[in-house]
């Protein structure tokens, strides 16, 4: 087996696993029968490692394994679990999604969550855009909206991360991220003075977030490099959806594929609204400060895992601006 990772420094978030011990994880997940022929490590994604696996006869897959438990922040624990929990809810999109082949959360070879999916076909989104001018990325962002409206049509049954915890209030559900990522904030040596404000700000426009009553499936973490497409078609069509691993039940405005449609108004972007069939403006209001608010923390987190200090800054800067316009 040729085995090939990306050596990265020692104190990078991401590591991989140790050639004896990948051949270990080959043998559980695709049987002592099934010759693997290779193993290398894709650059995709800063939180899971991902591979692709060649073997014998047979077409390739994906290997994606999690980081140790020890390393994952509070709000991100056992992202890989809430993402195979997730699965049969996304069956409105299920053209578009890859096959779960194989997962192990027992931690008996190495102390990591795993799975094993099906390679789909096409380029992440960021490199088919690369090879076409700004103008003609108006259909991909249209693309976008059209699925994210499918899968915001799905309801469940309470809100939260699809394998919990769940509450029947959204409010309770953003306080409790609020709450937590402050605790992780904390952990890293930050100040967690602005989250743990933004927990107490979303108890005292409860009633407002609670308008918010059927839960709607969010996928997480839609921004376009976990969007295939086909890049020798200008249109730039769908032809995958990956990394849903922090789907969760709640408001649709506040799922982050429509928070990074909200980035640049009168660009290439605005088509999105096209393929959703909603206007921008409905984004608008306190509820959106909250959404707001609550991917700057998750974008703080990241940034603290990548040592990007001046991300982390511009965290803080823009919390408390929304904290000012809350007061």
């Amino acid at each position: 087996m040729r085995y090939q990772p990306i050596e990265r420094d020692p104190g990078a978030f991401q590591q991989f696993v140790p050639a004896a011990v990948m051949s270990q994880l080959c043998a559980r997940a695709f049987g002592a029968g099934i010759a693997v022929e290779a193993v290398v490590e894709l650059p995709w994604g800063t939180y899971n490692n991902a591979y692709r696996v060649e073997l014998a006869g047979r077409p390739p897959v994906v290997l994606r394994i999690a980081p140790q438990p020890d390393r994952q922040f509070r709000v991100d624990k056992a992202l890989m679990r809430n993402e195979y929990a997730a699965v049969p809810y996304f069956a409105p999109i299920a053209d578009l999604m890859p096959q779960i082949h194989f997962a192990d959360f027992t931690h008996q070879i190495v102390g990591r969550d795993y799975m094993v999916e099906s390679l789909l076909p096409g380029v992440p989104a960021p490199e088919g855009m690369g090879r076409y001018p700004r103008p003609q990325w108006s259909g991909l962002f249209r693309n976008i909206g059209a699925a994210t409206r499918r899968i915001h049509a799905v309801s469940g049954p309470a809100f939260g991360p699809i394998a919990g915890p769940h509450h029947s209030r959204w409010s309770d559900a953003l306080i409790t991220y609020f709450r937590t990522a402050a605790e992780d904030v904390c952990d890293t040596g930050c100040d967690p003075t602005d989250a743990r404000a933004l927990a107490d700000a979303a108890g005292r426009f409860g009633d407002v977030l609670d308008e918010i009553t059927e839960p709607r499936l969010l996928h997480g973490d839609g921004w376009t490099a976990n969007f295939l497409v086909d890049p020798e078609t200008v249109d730039l069509p769908l032809t995958g959806i990956c990394d849903w691993d922090r789907a969760e039940w709640g408001d649709p405005f506040a799922d982050w594929a429509i928070q990074r449609a909200l980035l640049r108004p009168g660009s290439e972007r605005d088509t999105f609204w096209d393929g959703y069939g909603r206007a921008r403006s409905d984004a608008a209001g306190i509820r959106q400060e909250f959404y707001r608010a609550r991917h700057a923390l998750a974008l703080r987190l990241a940034h603290i895992q990548s040592g990007n200090g001046e991300g982390v800054a511009t965290t803080y800067q823009e919390v408390d601006e929304i904290l000012t316009g809350l007061r």
